[in-house]
């Protein structure tokens, strides 16, 4: 006469299902917000390391509207990702902050937004 009845097992099991039902859109969606952050992070420092160098060799004129016109965005760490100048709205994505430069401002900040392209 130990152990548990049926109906137990049945209730303990759609419980579980309720709580997984629940919990896996909300780790998928922090899988996608990770990936962003990662990449966000990893062309933060490409940009920022290749706006460094250019700075060095006087070449900085070209990083005006760096978010979308720059050469770099193409790079490797952006291989499904793309960089947009304003936060789109139907598409999760991450803020980005690179330098940029003007001859009228100098040196800036400007944001952008990392978003999954596929």
């Amino acid at each position: 006469m130990k152990g548990f009845t049926l109906i137990e097992l049945v209730i303990v099991l759609a419980v579980l299902g309720a709580l997984a039902a629940i919990a896996v859109p909300q780790l998928t969606g922090l899988q996608t917000e990770a990936e962003l952050a990662g990449t966000a992070t990893t062309v933060s420092s490409e940009l920022n390391n290749q706006f460094a160098v250019d700075l060095l060799n006087n070449e900085a004129a070209q990083w005006d509207g760096v978010c979308t016109d720059s050469p770099y965005t193409t790079a490797d760490s952006l291989s499904g990702y793309s960089l947009v100048s304003a936060e789109p709205s139907n598409q999760p994505s991450v803020e980005l902050s690179v330098p940029s430069f003007t001859s009228s401002n100098g040196i800036e900040t400007v944001f952008c937004y990392v978003q999954k392209t596929n």
